[in-house]
């Protein structure tokens, strides 16, 4: 039986129709295809270009720390040779002959009278007044010594204070003393001077420019009211 001509123009339209559908998908998918491989041949150009930039930073970084261990061990070269330079300068006073008979002061457990403070020891010496007075009198000159070798725009209060207070810690060290003496750098708002804890328990208010004690602690007027003590170690 044959087909109405009707229905054979229908499939035949069909069977075109689905040729052309073909056709138009695989365009399309060639189309996306190729733009998917452009897609990844990009990833893998910006991936490659990641990676080499991640291998220089690398190395750029190593390079940074080769520079730093370099940087370091010239420093610490030259502060070891400048403290030795310092060292040879310095004629370094004996204070033994007042340091005989110490009491020892435990900061941590008895405190110091300003809030804001630095202790780097566990103990310390402390004398009386007058044996402080006569430890302070040897070591002074050589502050004055050194810091007027600077010029004056330098030689601020800072240096004195905290020059006084290695060179103190340095004769107790040289004394071969077990511990140092309670001997302090301290701050106000304007000023640096340092402090000293005697073996009564007060503690007094040093001007190393002039190596006068001012006063006690607890009655200082400006520029010495404290703000800060650090006890050296």
């Amino acid at each position: 039986m044959v087909a109405p001509e009707w229905l054979q123009n229908v499939t035949l339209f069909l069977g075109g129709l689905l040729v052309v559908i073909r056709q138009i998908l695989i365009h399309e998918c060639t189309k996306n295809v190729t733009k998917l491989e452009k897609d990844l041949a990009s990833i893998t150009e910006k991936r490659d270009a990641l990676s080499r930039n991640y291998q220089n930073l690398l190395k750029e970084k190593n390079q940074l720390i080769l520079n730093c261990d370099s940087d370091k061990l010239y420093l610490s070269e030259q502060i070891q040779q400048l403290t030795s330079q310092l060292a040879d300068a310095l004629v370094l006073p004996d204070i033994t002959p007042y340091t005989d008979d110490p009491t020892t002061f435990d900061p941590w457990t008895e405190g110091l009278p300003v809030d804001d403070h630095v202790i780097a020891d566990k103990e310390y010496y402390v004398y009386p007044k007058e044996d402080w007075l006569e430890i302070l009198r040897r070591v002074q000159p050589n502050v004055k010594a050194v810091l007027s070798r600077w010029r004056s725009s330098i030689s601020d209060c800072d240096n004195f204070a905290l020059l006084m207070a290695g060179l103190v810690s340095g004769c107790f060290a040289k004394a071969d003393l077990d511990l140092q003496g309670a001997f302090m750098v301290a701050w106000s708002r304007t000023h640096a001077f340092n402090v000293y804890r005697d073996s009564d328990g007060d503690y007094w208010v040093y001007e190393p420019q002039n190596s006068k004690t001012v006063c006690k602690l607890e009655d200082a007027e400006d520029p010495y009211v404290t703000r800060k003590l650090w006890l050296m170690s």
